[in-house]
């Protein structure tokens, strides 16, 4: 079945989902219409998790460990140490950086010296990135 929303041309619906997460573009649009997961499945992402439900963010970083598909979609990551969310290490136990090629960005919030230094190892595979 289609919806009109589908109908618009993809430059639209790609600006419309410049307003949205990528955890909000995937859970609510990616298994909607092959037509949206196609196009979805072709859009550079910039993920954002700082101030992300503990729930969708587990979620969400499943579902990016299991898809090398989504994985090169990425090209700007920001974590956040906070609220003992710990999400720089829980992101890292199940997407390794060296897995986000296209990674161009990286923000880490909040840094512990020990997850640093396993960092500082991993930014040497991503050519893409540039430190700054």
């Amino acid at each position: 079945m289609y919806t009109k929303f589908e109908l618009l041309p993809n430059e639209i619906v790609i600006e419309c989902f410049q307003y949205l997460t990528a955890a909000d573009i995937f859970y609510s649009f990616d298994q909607l219409t092959y037509h949206l997961h196609t196009l979805i499945r072709s859009i550079l992402l910039h993920i954002n998790f700082q101030n992300i439900q503990k729930s969708i963010f587990d979620g969400f970083c499943h579902r990016i460990a299991i898809n090398p598909e989504i994985k090169s979609q990425i090209i700007s990551l920001q974590l956040a140490n906070k609220d003992a969310c710990e999400q720089i290490q829980a992101f890292l136990s199940l997407v390794p950086l060296n897995e986000l090629v296209h990674l161009r960005s990286l923000i880490l919030i909040n840094l512990n010296a020990d997850i640093a230094k396993q960092i500082k190892i991993m930014l040497s595979f991503l050519t893409n990135l540039s430190c700054s």
